[in-house]
């Protein structure tokens, strides 16, 4: 008897919000991608000519590992552990994770950056969190122990699948004349000695009920040109604002003194 869990088994809905998903819904969102590029393929420009053969083999690599994850079980009890840290509640997590930017996008529109980022999130989750209280037999805690041990290298193909997707994009506009975003473009070296105080104020606290997760930016990868210079330049008229007002947040604080990093809201 086999005790594998099947991904098609998931229940999945292309309008659930992604905050909300699981593991393996996010999983299959990421197949979904691959198959749609692969039907695409009459429509596309030479950039994504160029881009989506090599997105096609990063997705069918993560294809193997998942399945890695969740073959070879040896017992319902295995199986049962399994499927509910990776499926959660017919598909669905209790509470909803903060993603940024990406709060309230559902899981059929996303791009693939913050679906990578997505399963990095649930996946550490399980790595870091304390072995839940509802596993009080010894079958059940080996069962959990055995699922960190795969997430671990699990999680280690999802590193490198975020490293190889970014660097991907980055050197494809390259070649195809594309000004990458701020996302992808090279870090700049920065002569502001207050980088913690603005890292700190940017990351945006998760609202009540919510797990504090990623915390992303607006995702780009597989967009139009028109669509990456609009974006872009929403960007940098949110940065801007930003920028003001975390300048006035550093004054205030200097004003007032005596005030840690932590106490700023």
């Amino acid at each position: 008897m086999s005790y594998n869990l099947d991904i098609d088994t998931v229940p999945y809905d292309g309008k659930n919000k992604l905050s909300l998903c699981s593991l393996g819904q996010i999983a299959k969102a990421i197949l979904n991608v691959k198959q749609t590029k692969q039907n695409s393929v009459e429509q596309q420009t030479d950039y994504e000519k160029t881009l989506y053969p090599h997105l096609i083999q990063l997705i069918e690599q993560f294809e193997l590992d998942f399945n890695k994850l969740c073959t070879n079980l040896s017992s319902e009890v295995e199986q049962n552990v399994f499927k509910y840290n990776l499926c959660g509640y017919n598909g669905s997590i209790k509470k909803a994770v903060s993603m940024g930017f990406h709060n309230k996008i559902s899981i059929g529109k996303s791009n693939l950056s913050p679906l990578i980022k997505a399963c990095i999130q649930r996946t550490t989750y399980i790595l870091t969190c304390t072995m839940p209280k509802r596993y009080k037999e010894e079958d059940e805690k080996q069962a959990f122990t055995l699922l960190r041990t795969r997430l671990t290298e699990f999680k280690d193909g999802l590193t490198h699948f975020d490293k190889e997707w970014n660097k991907l994009v980055y050197e494809t506009r390259e070649v195809h004349g594309v000004q990458p975003s701020a996302r992808f473009a090279k870090p700049k070296k920065s002569s502001n000695n207050n980088d913690k105080f603005v890292k700190q104020v940017r990351q945006s606290k998760p609202r009540r009920g919510e797990v504090s997760g990623l915390i992303t930016i607006e995702s780009d990868d597989d967009i139009s040109i028109d669509q990456e210079l609009e974006q872009q330049k929403q960007a940098e008229q949110f940065e801007h604002v930003l920028e003001h007002e975390l300048e006035q947040k550093y004054i205030n604080a200097l004003v007032h003194g005596g005030l840690r990093l932590g106490e700023i809201e």
